[in-house]
């Protein structure tokens, strides 16, 4: 089998199974966290930022070869998103604590 032809199906065929896939992939918790660690990869060091949800499940990860908080920023906004794509729909509910008129 050529490799010209693997690229053609991929092309044809990848967004569909990516969007099939994405039904029976579990979906992140409503509770995650980031967090950021230095890792050598190919003998150098590296910045790790990794957001995961409560059950342990990776979200997104990203590698920098140095601190950029823009770069911070987007990776955060991109995991925010993607939590927000599997949020349950329905009314919110809010903590009395945290509601106004309660001390």
């Amino acid at each position: 089998m050529d490799l010209s032809t693997i690229f053609r199906w991929v092309q044809r065929f990848g967004a569909e199974i990516a969007k099939r896939a994405e039904k029976h992939l579990r979906h992140a918790s409503l509770a995650w966290h980031v967090d950021k660690t230095y890792i050598r990869v190919g003998g150098k060091w590296r910045n790790r930022w990794r957001a995961a949800d409560a059950h342990g499940q990776l979200m997104d990860f990203r590698l920098t070869t140095r601190r950029d908080p823009k770069a911070a920023k987007v990776f955060i906004s991109k995991a925010i998103e993607r939590v927000r794509l599997h949020r349950p729909s329905g009314p919110r509910r809010i903590k009395p604590h945290l509601s106004k008129g309660h001390s």
